[in-house]
């Protein structure tokens, strides 16, 4: 935002048919196989669970009153933004002035985090969102180190308001140099449904040692082994207005608009 196997014994007759039949079957039946394979939850063991089932759910989040933002981003976050309801997480952003900090925004939305909650080294991260349409908006769903250190980020999931038919995924892992810094990304991935605004949709990021692994919809999207962090990191769920990257709200932009968030899973290997 700051800007991843099995075994059978066949007699050898029934195995010369299982390979005859394998080399005839298309190739995105043997890559979305191995997707699943991949996306098995066999050996992984469940650390943190929010359903929003219950306004209770937000007690496993920090939800801060911000107005310090980078990127020249133009909202305050608060509390207020930030609701469960029907089972599901809204981050509502609205066109209001609120001021916060000594700082006066036109605009407020929301973000929760875990830090000191759930800070963990490697794991697997998975969400089911829906993101609002409109110029200006920026939701995203990310990691940042818990010793509030940067880099490293890991950013499984950005999406620019106006092009809600592109998910971006980025490992950044270098310092600024002239105003640039190394990163693996930004990887885009165009959604296969219609976009990312008109029903919901499944990430899952997994950071091993030394390898970083993003699925969209149960599908491969990115994988990046450079500069992988080995640190503690929290999750950090936010939907920002404006800013350099998206630009900002249009007359034609909607407010307010809603992230909404179905789950949030993390898992670490059970061994």
């Amino acid at each position: 935002m700051y800007s991843g196997r099995f075994t059978v014994f066949l007699g050898w007759a029934p195995l010369v048919v299982v390979v005859t039949i394998l080399l005839l079957l298309p190739l995105p039946f043997a890559e979305a196989q191995s997707d699943k394979d991949e996306l098995s939850l066999s050996g992984w063991k469940m650390i943190f669970d929010c359903e929003f089932d219950s306004p209770a759910d937000l007690k496993k989040w920090n939800i801060p009153w911000r107005s310090e933002n980078a990127n020249n981003e133009l909202q305050c976050y608060t509390p207020k933004a930030v609701t469960v309801d029907n089972g599901y997480l809204y981050i509502t952003a609205r066109k209001e002035d609120t001021k916060y900090g000594g700082k006066l925004r036109h605009y407020t939305s929301g973000i929760l985090n875990t830090q000191k909650k759930l800070d963990v080294t490697y794991g697997r991260f998975d969400i089911r969102f829906k993101v609002p349409k409109g110029k200006g908006y920026w939701p995203a769903f990310w990691l940042l180190p818990s010793d509030n250190s940067w880099p490293p980020e890991i950013d499984w999931m950005e999406i620019l308001g106006h092009e809600t038919n592109i998910l971006y995924i980025t490992n950044h892992f270098g310092k600024h140099v002239n105003g640039d810094h190394p990163s693996h990304g930004a990887k885009k991935v165009e959604a296969t449904n219609p976009d990312f605004s008109e029903d919901f949709h499944t990430v899952t990021g997994i950071w091993y040692p030394g390898e970083i692994v993003c699925y969209v919809d149960g599908k491969k999207a990115s994988v990046s082994n450079d500069g992988v962090p080995d640190q503690k990191m929290f999750m950090i769920l936010n939907l920002a207005i404006g800013g350099d990257w998206p630009g900002n709200p249009t007359n034609e932009t909607v407010f307010p608009g809603e992230m909404l968030v179905d789950y949030v899973r993390v898992y670490q290997r059970s061994n």
